[in-house]
Formats: structure tokens, C-alpha cells, sequence
């Protein structure tokens, strides 16, 4: 598991306006920081900090800063074996969590099942930047979450409404893989999906 916890990929979404009728689908919006980054501030044991969404990640991962700050307990035994590197090809420890509870600003819980804990760089602790969280991961069955760069927001609702809300495409089998590690000690998700890129000049 090679785990590259400082690059921030964003997913962009066009979006229609839906009908009333459709918005019955939405389950709940969490609006965001309007920043370059657009980020969500959690609060775990106490503890607040800024979250940085990225949806390149195959799980979220939490700075070992807001870790120790927040007295979160690690289970060091679920990650025996496995072995990181960091952009630069340094050897990372990690630690995982399972189950991380936390609220959001608006009082409502937020659970992250399984997750990663890192060393950051200082920046990260000096901006109280806690971590990075896949938005993907933070979906239940039957239920999508849409991240709207223009808003900007992080929409959970039902996957059919999704689909009929942004007026999205349904992508045939050979058009997309999923790389899934459900049986790893911390599972992780990735999408791929083939691009070409014309010239327009």
C-alpha cells in the first residue's frame, strides 16, 4: 500500500437544477470552507481542525498531530507488515483508527470506519490541517456523495437522485475500473477511468 497523503485532486461536477420533487432524495448537505482547498472542520474528541477533501486517496488519513492532540486510540497491530513511502520515497509508520466518531459544525455525527494515521509535514499542524478524507468512502450503500466545487458542498443522497439530479452518464463496464482492497487492513477504494485530451489550438 503506497499511501500519497499530500496530493489534493478534486472531482468536478456539473450540476442542473433539479426539481423539488428531486430534492426529496438529498439526505443532507455539508457546506464547505470557501477556500482553495474547500475543506470541512470536524471536531473528534474535542478536538477541531480543517479536513482537506481528496478524492485521489484510497483512504482517509489523519495527521499524527491532530491524532496525539485529540488523545485518539491507534490499533498498531492492524498494519503490521505493511510498508509506505511518501512522495519523496521516504519510508512513512503508519498507525490505523477504526471507527473515528466525530460532528460536524452543525451538530450532526460523522464516523470514519477505517483510517490511516501519518506523520504530516509541520505545515499541516501550524494551518490546523488535521487530514485528508476520501468523500467516496464517506458513502453508504445505495448513496452517493457529489462534491460541488461551485457551491461549494459535499451532498449525501440517494444514488439514483445523484444520477438524475447533475444529469450524469452511466458509464459502460469496459469504460471504468475499481481498484477496492476490502479484505486489506484498511480498506481502500480508487476509480479509474480513460480520458483523451485533444489538442483545441
Amino acid at each position: 500500500m503506497i499511501v500519497h497523503a499530500y496530493r489534493v485532486l478534486f472531482l468536478l461536477v456539473p450540476l442542473v437544477v433539479g426539481s423539488c420533487a428531486e430534492r426529496e432524495g438529498t439526505q443532507f448537505v455539508v457546506p464547505l470552507q470557501n477556500d482553495p482547498y474547500l475543506t470541512v472542520r470536524p471536531t473528534f474528541k474535542e478536538q477541531a481542525a480543517w479536513f482537506m477533501f481528496d478524492t485521489g486517496a484510497g483512504a482517509h488519513t489523519l495527521a499524527r498531530w491532530f491524532v496525539d492532540a485529540a488523545g485518539m486510540a491507534t490499533e498498531d497491530d492492524l498494519l503490521t507488515g505493511v510498508q509506505a513511502r511518501d512522495a519523496a520515497g521516504q519510508p512513512v509508520l503508519l498507525q490505523a483508527i477504526r471507527n473515528a466518531a466525530g460532528r460536524l459544525a452543525d451538530g450532526r455525527s460523522i464516523v470514519l470506519e477505517s483510517v490511516i494515521v501519518a506523520d504530516f509535514p509541520p505545515k499541516f499542524q501550524d494551518e490546523e490541517v488535521g487530514g485528508l478524507l476520501n468523500p467516496q468512502l464517506l458513502a453508504s450503500d445505495g448513496q452517493a456523495v457529489v462534491l460541488d466545487l461551485r457551491v461549494p458542498e459535499l451532498r449525501f443522497e440517494r444514488l439514483d437522485h445523484a444520477v438524475r439530479r447533475i444529469g450524469a452518464r452511466t458509464l459502460a463496464q469496459d469504460e471504468f475500473q475499481v481498484c477496492s482492497e476490502a479484505d486489506a487492513p484498511i480498506p481502500n477504494l480508487l476509480y479509474a477511468v480513460a480520458v483523451t485530451a485533444r489538442d483545441q489550438t
